[in-house]
């Protein structure tokens, strides 16, 4: 009787393995990605009779480490080339956890950056 026991469970057990889906498969554990930050409060304002740009913000933490880095500010015209770029340190380059905001502001003249009409940013991180 305990034949009949082990036969059917040999057989699932060379099945499962012959078909890819068995156990010791998979040598590595499978990696899933999401965003390890997100911009928040995204603001640009003009001063000085338009020549002086004000951008600030804040990014979030989504990772499960404390960051630190910077950010990259891209100004583009409508066919979105980057007609200037410039950097600004997030949270004084002090390191912010998970969960937490770190906040940035830069300010620059664009007197002689004409054609802006876009503004995208990225956050940088230092390892």
């Amino acid at each position: 009787m305990k034949l009949r026991v082990y036969i059917p469970c040999l057989l699932t057990a060379l099945i499962l393995l012959s078909a890819g889906t068995g156990f010791g498969e998979r040598k590595q554990p499978l990696t899933f990605s999401s965003p390890k930050f997100e911009i928040e409060d995204l603001t640009a304002d003009l001063h000085s009779d338009g020549d002086m740009l004000i951008i600030k913000g804040k990014i979030r933490n989504l990772s499960h480490a404390p960051v630190r880095g910077y950010m990259i500010i891209y100004l583009k015209n409508n066919n979105d080339d980057t007609i200037f770029s410039l950097e600004t340190k997030v949270n004084k380059n002090m390191p912010f956890l998970h969960g937490k905001t770190g906040s940035f502001e830069v300010g620059t003249n664009i007197e002689s950056h004409s054609g802006i009409t876009n503004i995208s940013a990225e956050f940088v991180e230092k390892k």
